[in-house]
């Protein structure tokens, strides 16, 4: 398929029966004519309400079908779909639209009062989005009687889609279609520039990838739950999916009730986090036949506890599917995943193959490529690279002896013999003691590879002004934490690794940090530990 076009050119091309169901939101099926019927009224809406070529629009929702729906009407447009997280602070929220020079953007009418009046001060045009418009009747009641009542002018999302009109823009494939806002390569907030070349390459060549063992049908499913904001979320969950089968949404992630989605429609596929899958664990009603639809199971954003994929693994197998839990890595400035294991291509204990389309080179302190197994500093060629930050680049590009470019990703990992990647720590997060590195994320892993450890996460800390690490452990809900376990836990970490690694002090949490991404927030734990 062509990838040098806009991506609402790259999704009307990819949808071969328009009158299959392309999304499912509660019990509202929108067939794929319905669905590019929509998002041409509300192209034709923005260009009316005067949005320019190469303008920031906001969409600030959850998981329902106006996040794609604007997502690709911005883009037929050739503006730029500016992705922000839906639970952002009313002042986070505003930084971002001013940096971005916003003027227009979509809003959840049950959050929009925690921004009423710092829009309002904005002078932005907010384009109101309910559960309601894409409900049935009895939902759609229900949807309507808990609606907040909202006092202050707003564009109902409604109104923006029942006018047709053609619409003459050219969209530059190249050129800026997405902002995401990103932790950046260096540890620092970011905006990342992606462009609709990146995001259609990312769907084709992940596609193609995934195919060389697997089959894909049009009439498959895949649930998503990961959310727009996230580069996962958008680049497989919805661009990817969008375009090659249907898509369940769901606005919020809720262990039980997706579980019973999964079992409603027969789903196929899914993309999640960590905690997620760990969350449907804990569910009875997981362990049942219901789950047998599904074919193939993708994990990003954080590792895996391997005691986690080895339970969930084994009820899928009990329960007829095929689908065991793959683990990839990746980030937002290359549209997501860059390494994938899947059916045919995987190898325990790695985050898979460079996808097509993809290239990983591993250096050392000096620059110098290193050899199978060493680790050393990631780097990436990519066909889905980002144009960039829209703060600054700073040093986040590599050019190496050949005078090809690079992204830095400030990430630790390496390469083995047959080419499989493996993902060992961001740069940022080392603890140095006596002069010696001490990687976190490795000590984690081999932690929670204990089947009395759910999770892990260690921290800096200080005793007696000496820093040392700090431990702090989910216990499994079949196990007790009590002197025993300690003692294992640190005897384990002293025989892998250096003394410096076995942390002097050890706690337990019921759950821990997690960042709005899922991911283990470190900094939290590190910042009540250096707190007065």
């Amino acid at each position: 398929m062509n990838c040098e076009i806009s991506m609402y050119g790259y999704l009307k091309n990819s949808i071969q029966d328009k009158t299959k169901e392309k999304l499912i939101f509660y019990n509202y099926g929108m067939k794929g004519q319905e669905l590019l019927e929509i998002i041409d009224s509300l192209a034709f809406y923005l260009v009316n309400l005067g949005v320019k070529k190469g303008e920031s629009v906001g969409i600030c929702l959850p998981n329902i079908p106006q996040a794609a729906i604007s997502l690709y009407a911005i883009n037929k447009i050739a503006a730029v779909a500016n992705i922000i997280h839906p639970k952002i602070s009313s002042g986070g929220l505003i930084k971002i639209l001013k940096k971005t020079a916003t003027k227009t953007i979509f809003m959840f009418d049950r959050t929009y009062a925690e921004y009423a009046s710092a829009l309002e001060s904005q002078d932005i045009n907010v384009i109101c989005c309910s559960l309601s418009s894409f409900l049935k009747r009895g939902k759609k009641i229900m949807a309507e009687i808990f609606c907040p009542k909202i006092k202050q002018k707003v564009i109902p999302f409604d109104d923006t889609v029942k006018q047709k009109g053609e619409i003459d823009r050219e969209v530059n494939p190249f050129d800026d279609a997405v902002y995401l806002h990103s932790g950046g390569t260096t540890g620092k907030p970011k905006t990342v520039r992606l462009s609709s070349y990146a995001l259609n390459a990312f769907a084709y060549n992940l596609l193609r990838y995934t195919s060389q063992h697997y089959r894909y049908s049009q009439d498959d499913s895949m649930l998503m739950v990961l959310p727009l904001f996230h580069g996962f979320g958008l680049g497989v969950c919805v661009h990817l999916a969008l375009t090659i089968f249907k898509l369940v949404m769901m606005p919020k992630f809720n262990a039980k009730q997706a579980i019973k989605l999964i079992k409603k429609h027969g789903i196929n596929y899914l993309a999640g986090i960590p905690a997620m899958f760990e969350k449907m664990l804990c569910e009875k009603s997981f362990d049942s036949e219901g789950i047998s639809s599904l074919k193939l199971i993708f994990c990003g954003a954080d590792k895996l506890n391997p005691n986690i994929k080895k339970r969930f693994d084994e009820i899928l197998k009990k329960n007829n599917s095929t689908a065991e839990i793959f683990e990839g890595y990746g980030l937002s400035e290359v549209t997501s995943v860059a390494t994938v294991n899947v059916t045919g291509i995987s190898k325990a204990g790695t985050h898979g193959k460079p996808m097509f389309g993809v290239k990983i080179k591993i250096i050392d302190d000096n620059g110098k490529e290193c050899k199978a197994g060493e680790v050393g500093e990631t780097l990436i060629q990519s066909q889905s690279m980002m144009n960039g930050y829209l703060d600054s680049d700073e040093e986040c590009y590599y050019i190496d002896e050949n005078n090809e470019k690079w992204l830095r990703t400030g990430d630790l990992g390496s390469l083995d013999e047959e080419g499989f990647y493996t993902f060992k720590s961001r740069i940022k997060r080392v603890i140095k003691i006596a002069g010696v590195n001490i990687y976190p994320s490795e000590i984690e892993e081999l932690v929670c590879s204990m089947k009395e450890i759910d999770a892990a996460c260690v921290v800096r800390t200080y005793i007696d002004n000496k820093p040392c690490t700090k431990l702090i452990v989910k216990m499994n809900k079949d196990y007790k934490y009590s002197a025993l376990i300690e003692q294992r836990i640190k005897s384990r970490i002293a025989q892998e690794f250096i003394k410096y690694a076995v942390p002097q002090r050890i706690e337990t949490a019921k759950k821990l940090y997690l960042t709005s991404l899922g991911k283990m927030d470190y900094l939290k734990y590190e910042e009540e530990e250096n707190s007065p």
